[in-house]
């Protein structure tokens, strides 16, 4: 073949775990760095049916990509654990062009007689199909108290979550996509130039907080748990100025607090049987109202309300040609 084409992903993993006590205080800290790329991404897969030669996709590198877990433990005595934990976990993704993209020059275009797409990267303004920087940074911590004795255990805690995605600081390049813009051939006859409004990004943060209690009673061979957990979440759009690009000006977007704000109140309540009496053989139901943790944020920004890009016949001999 002329245009050999192959992948070159990696991933690393370096981890540094620590374990050490003071008195009846136990401490445990695991941080691990994992820079990986998907190099390049979507060569070997087709995105709406099109082929993609390997200049016009795109290199995603995850660096720093770090993850910390410490975790902190205190049993003050037969009855009474004290625990606490911190996670803090931070990811830089970067897309960037392939060496054989040639820089900011070339277009993509896309032949239609043989579903064919080459040129650059030009598939959408999100995090999969230009060239754009997101990073991403979630901080976690919890504490929880608990009292057991022989036929009952008791606990209670709190949690705090927070979550931010974006910076549109970072993304000003006006080639976000390659002249910000991208044409479709058939036969190599021009049908059709699509214009982008690059560039583009978004940034949100949320916030998670979380109290609960949760009790559980043996009573022979009966054991009942009860719970009840406080979920307090909400998203703020940050202000965001978008830089002006080839067809668009610079665009500044209002920040928007509570977008949205969820409370919720989550009962739980279980129980299981002894049938035998043994511990062999137990009959066990429960009920319980549950909602999904965030991940990440990305409720409908009003960016992402408003069009990436149109399009427009191109046919030669509407100018005389």
């Amino acid at each position: 073949m002329s245009r050999p084409a192959f992948t070159s992903p990696f991933s690393r993993d370096y981890t540094l775990r620590l374990t050490f006590q003071a008195g009846k205080h136990r401490f445990s800290s695991s941080t691990s760095s994992q820079p990986n790329c998907n190099c390049p991404f979507g060569l070997l897969t087709t995105t709406g049916a099109v082929a993609t030669a390997p200049e016009a996709t795109g290199e995603h590198r995850y660096k720093p990509q770090v993850i910390s877990r410490n975790r902190w433990t205190y049993p003050m005595n037969d009855r009474f654990l004290f625990e606490g934990g911190f996670t803090t976990q931070s990811q830089v993704q970067t897309n960037t062009r392939r060496p054989e993209t040639g820089g900011v020059t070339p277009v993509q275009g896309l032949e239609q007689s043989t579903n064919f797409r080459y040129g650059s990267r030009a598939i959408n303004v999100g995090n999969t199909g230009s060239y754009i920087y997101i990073p991403r940074t979630q901080h976690q911590g919890n504490f929880a108290v608990s009292r057991v004795t022989t036929a009952h255990t008791f606990k209670a805690g709190f949690e705090y979550r927070y979550v931010k995605t974006g910076d549109a600081s970072k993304n000003t390049d006006p080639n976000q996509i390659n002249q910000g813009m991208d044409f479709v051939f058939n036969n190599r006859v021009p049908i059709q130039v699509r214009i982008w409004a690059v560039p583009f990004a978004w940034e949100d943060h949320a916030v998670e907080k979380v109290v609960f209690v949760q009790d559980q009673w043996t009573m022979d061979r009966l054991t009942l748990n009860l719970g009840v957990r406080y979920n307090d979440v909400f998203q703020d759009l940050d202000e965001v100025t978008l830089a002006a690009g080839p067809f668009v000006p610079e665009r500044t977007l209002p920040y928007i607090p509570n977008f949205p704000h969820w409370r919720n109140l989550l009962p739980r309540m279980g129980g299981a049987y002894d049938l035998s009496g043994t511990g062999k053989t137990a009959v066990k139901v429960a009920l319980g109202r549950y909602v999904p943790a965030i991940r990440a944020t990305g409720q409908a920004q009003p960016q992402h309300s408003q069009s990436p890009s149109t399009v427009r016949a191109w046919n030669d001999s509407f100018f005389g040609a």
